[in-house]
């Protein structure tokens, strides 16, 4: 066999293994992972190293101040968001705070998942 043809067969297993991968993912998927799989482009999960990273688009259905928590709506999923002193906050491209997410805000949050929670890195007030 030549180079060319054991390249273009270890390319070709690579990317079935992840097409594979994916398409377990979907299958085996809990709610909140079904809901980042959907096609309809409001809930995304950025897949990074150790599968930590995450944005999600939604509405705000809820602000818990003295927790620091807010509970966002998107694709059908509440989800807890825990906001920290060095989560960046904006409003409409200024700089915002905690107080300015009322439930209704549309909000895109970045973030981090660490031991179980969703912690907010960035949220822009839509």
């Amino acid at each position: 066999m030549s180079n060319k043809v054991v390249i273009r067969l270890a390319s070709g297993l690579a990317t079935f293994a992840v097409a594979a991968g994916v398409i377990g993912l979907a299958a085996t998927a809990g709610p909140a992972w079904q809901a980042a799989l959907r096609p309809s482009g409001v809930v995304s999960v950025a897949l990074a190293a150790g599968d930590t990273n995450f944005n999600i688009t939604g509405v705000v259905q809820g602000v818990s101040y003295d927790q620091n928590v807010i509970e966002v709506l998107a694709a059908g999923v509440k989800q807890s968001i825990h906001v920290t002193p060095t989560t960046s906050i904006a409003k409409h491209g200024e700089t915002g705070s905690i107080s300015d997410i009322r439930p209704g805000a549309h909000v895109v949050v970045t973030g981090v998942v660490q031991n179980g929670q969703h912690v907010a890195v960035t949220i822009e007030i839509k």
